[in-house]
């Protein structure tokens, strides 16, 4: 009586166990050009929630994409993330895409720092025209 692999208790422990993906998944940081394009989803994201039109949302999120489009993506984030910062003041989205790159570890960490950055700015930003 032979078993298949897929039948086999112990090969299928060994290949689906979730706690040894985890435990790979945490000691890998994406690249910067990876960590930027999900900042980037996270702008989609947030722009999407807002119902700004699609053109506009399209627009915008390619824009910025296109900036690590090329031959040295890596190199053109580095001069992408060195002249935003000092364009970035008052720009939201901008704001939120050099937090993001700032801390974040992950793919789904950069989208949620975006959003998170982004929400405290629109809040701050209606405090201010309270006050």
């Amino acid at each position: 009586m032979s078993t298949t692999p897929a039948t086999n208790p112990t090969t299928a422990t060994q290949t689906t166990n979730p706690a040894d993906a985890s435990v790979s998944d945490e000691k890998t940081v994406p690249d910067g050009v990876t960590l930027y394009r999900a900042a980037v989803r996270g702008v989609r994201r947030c722009l999407e929630i807002a119902g700004e039109r699609t053109r506009w949302v399209d627009s915008l999120c390619n824009g910025y994409l296109d900036m690590v489009n090329g031959a040295d993506p890596e190199g053109q984030l580095k001069r992408f993330r060195d002249s935003a910062k000092s364009l970035a003041d008052g720009d939201i989205y901008m704001t939120a895409l050099l937090t993001a790159l700032d801390t974040a570890k992950s793919e789904e960490e950069a989208e949620f720092l975006v959003l998170r950055s982004v929400s405290a700015q629109q809040i701050d930003r209606a405090r201010a025209r309270r006050a």
